[in-house]
């Protein structure tokens, strides 16, 4: 995982978004393994 978006998810204030992102991400992750991440 790229730690520039770590970086941002973990910026995040509102930790219902936190939760989203993360779940979001790892829903990506396990259903497209090859996927690359970044932030524009």
């Amino acid at each position: 995982m790229n730690q520039e978006v770590t970086d941002y998810i973990a910026a995040i204030s509102d930790a219902w978004k936190v939760e989203v992102s993360e779940r979001l991400r790892e829903l990506v992750h396990e259903t497209i393994p090859e996927v690359s991440e970044r932030l524009q």
